[in-house]
């Protein structure tokens, strides 16, 4: 520190320390502290937290403070503490180093660490783009190199420590002034064989926080940086994952750019597809072949092929900055020989030296021998073609045999992971293209594999959730008893205008199904999301939605349930009514009460417990007097929520006062 921020420092510590004793300073300034932390500026704010400068008064130092952003949900107080608490398990000269975790009296989480100073490697990266001569004379190929070797450092280590970073990219590097490096944000960091990230990948899986997240770019990884595992649900992440990123940030240190290009949704695509942007060196900068070597092993779509350490990744890079060929070029012996001769230049020259007196002596004695040699060899030479001609046309044959396999194999595994993402997730967002690409996808696939179950599965479901029955009875294939029943009795349903049956059929339909199969509930609920969007009239279903809340409440008989869409007012009073979706894990977790239109619910008299049973509604108004809920912690979900009314006495004042200033709550 220089003496005018010494001097700094002493005069800020006065204005908050009382004159300490003379005989004993320290202890006598500690004792006298009363807020530890005291605020001088705001470094930066991304999507989730700020990071501000703040002086320690116990330390009488400055740190770095990082805090969730005022508008952040306190969901995330956890996964804000769990980034500080990984990133404390890692020391190392390479990693940031951690100093204080806590809650302050907002009772908002905070940690500290340290002050990071220079700059980031992708603000190098960005001035050396530029051609910024200071930092081209500072920070050339080797430096750049050397930068690298120390994330392996960072990055191998917290791997021995069971731990994955899964955001490794050029802007969480710090560089500073003099040569440290430090690998920061390890907010999305995971903790190998164990249990602890399952809240965190639940969370994921909550659609309101996914979209709260997702706008804030802060959840998953960064595009251009992940792993084409990383992009995708249902991948196990592992080493594998960081060595990818670590093969785009050597890509990016080569070629001053990130190895895909396009948008958000173009580079996911390139990602999974391997379709990096060729190296060129339109800058003028050196691309060794080597390191491109390299990069292509790093960044391999298939895990498997990648390096299986940092350790290799690093002793590569290593190789070439001695001067040897690297494991991932697989070097011809004529490359060996050059590097070996650059290495060794002196006692090449006399190698060379002697060798051409050698040759010089040995040609003589082997132009002699060479005609005898070749009457031999070209017998020999008639027969091993003859031998390898065959050999060659066999393993062609082998290969297209393989490459059909492959083909069908990768066919059919993107296809069941498409179809489950759209007819699982997507279906009640965009049921039309969900639904027709499910059903041209399983048609392709139908005319490769015939006997392919998966395949018939979506495409039955498909057929039968656009109510498109004709099609559904003219299959071929016998699999689904029970849907295939039911398309040959609606198959002649009276009809609108727009195809679909009459909204009366459909409600009928949906009693049929009822305790059929296991997933009755599941179809009732995709039947009348896809109505919905093709019909665009939400006035019309209470009778569908009736009976699929039958389904999830057996008892009910069907009355105390009040639709009125002119005022749209739904009232529901039986005490049969427990459930206002399903319960099941297989369930999409939405309520078929969704589907019509109100902006007014009453839920008294029913035995309804859990609030969260509303989640997903988008209502003004909301009466639960007399009704079996007595916990609000999750009313925050019924975001559009204006007005509550409850009974006197039915909750505590506690959590009365819990409620959001803009929730009108009225006490009957």
């Amino acid at each position: 520190m220089s003496d005018n921020n010494k001097d700094f420092a002493r005069k800020f510590a006065g204005l908050f320390h009382e004159a300490p004793s003379e005989e004993t300073p320290i202890y006598s300034e500690l004792q006298h502290i009363t807020q530890r932390y005291h605020f001088v500026e705001t470094v930066a704010t991304g999507g989730m937290k700020t990071i501000t400068k703040v002086f320690d008064q116990s330390t009488s130092r400055h740190v770095a403070m990082a805090e969730l952003l005022p508008d952040i949900d306190s969901t995330f107080n956890e996964l804000f503490l769990k980034e500080a608490r990984l990133t404390a398990l890692l020391e190392h000269p390479n990693i940031i180093s951690i100093h204080d975790i806590g809650v302050n009296e907002d009772a908002r989480p905070f940690f500290t660490m340290d002050l990071k100073e220079g700059n980031s490697l992708q603000d190098i990266l960005r001035r050396l783009k530029q051609q910024d001569q200071h930092y081209v004379n500072a920070y050339p190929l080797h430096e750049l190199l050397s930068i690298f070797l120390k994330v392996c450092d960072a990055v191998s280590f917290a791997h021995s420590r069971g731990i994955i970073h899964l955001d490794l990219k050029p802007a969480n590097i710090q560089v500073g002034r003099f040569g440290e490096v430090l690998v920061c944000d390890w907010g999305l960091g995971k903790i190998l064989n164990q249990h602890e990230t399952q809240d965190f990948e639940e969370i994921l899986l909550n659609t309101d926080l996914l979209n709260h997240v997702t706008q804030r770019n802060s959840v998953m990884g960064t595009p251009g940086y992940m792993a084409p595992e990383q992009t995708e649900k249902g991948h196990s992440l592992d080493d594998s994952s960081d060595i990818f990123a670590l093969g785009c940030i050597l890509y990016s240190l080569l070629c001053l750019k990130a190895p895909f290009s396009g948008s958000t949704e173009e580079v996911l695509e390139k990602t999974r597809k391997g379709e990096i942007i060729k190296p060129d060196n339109d800058l003028g900068r050196l691309i060794p072949e080597s390191l491109i070597a390299v990069v292509n092993r790093a960044m391999k779509s298939d895990k498997n092929q990648r390096y299986s350490s940092v350790g290799q990744i690093k002793l590569d890079v290593q190789k070439y900055l001695s001067g040897f060929s690297t494991e991932a070029e697989e070097a011809s012996l004529m490359k060996e020989l050059h590097l070996l001769i650059k290495r060794n230049k002196a006692e090449a020259l006399t190698c060379m030296a002697a060798l051409i007196i050698i040759f010089s002596l040995c040609f003589y004695f082997i132009g002699a021998l060479k005609a005898q040699v070749d009457v031999a060899k070209n017998e020999t030479t008639k027969a091993e073609e003859a031998a390898h001609n065959l050999q060659i046309e066999k393993d062609k044959s082998d290969q297209l045999l393989q490459e059909s396999q492959d083909l069908l194999k990768r066919l059919t595994q993107n296809f069941l992971s498409e179809s489950e993402l759209n007819s699982k997730t997507f279906i009640y967002e965009y049921p039309l293209k969900s639904l027709n690409k499910t059903l041209n996808n399983a048609r392709e696939l139908l005319k490769i594999d015939p006997e392919n179950t998966n395949a018939r599965h979506h495409l039955i479901f498909s057929l039968f959730l656009m109510q498109r029955f004709d099609e559904l009875n003219a299959l071929p294939f016998q699999e689904y008893k029970v849907l295939r029943e039911l398309s040959k009795k609606y198959v002649d349903a009276p009809r609108d205008p727009i195809g679909l049956i009459k909204v009366n059929s459909l409600a009928n339909l949906i009693a049929d199904l009822r305790n059929k199969f296991k997933y009755d509930y599941s179809v009732a609920l995709r039947l009348i999301a896809y109505d919905n969007k093709v019909r665009g009239n939400a006035n019309y279903y209470s009778q569908a939605v009736v009976e699929i809340l039958k389904m999830i409440n057996p008892s009910w008989d069907k009355k105390g349930f009040n639709y009125s869409y002119r005022e749209q007012r739904l009232v529901i009073s039986s005490k049969s009514i427990e459930f206002l979706k399903s319960p099941e894990y297989y369930a999409s977790g939405k309520t078929p009460v969704s589907f019509l239109n109100i902006v007014s619910l009453k839920i008294t008299g029913t035995s309804i417990k859990d609030i969260s049973e509303l989640d997903g509604l988008k209502i003004s108004i909301l009466d639960i007097s007399y009704s079996d809920i007595i916990n609000l912690d999750k009313l925050y979900k019924i975001r559009s929520l204006k007005k509550l009314i409850i009974h006197k006495g039915q909750f505590p004042q506690k959590q009365i006062k819990k409620i959001k200033e803009s929730i009108n709550v009225e006490i009957i």
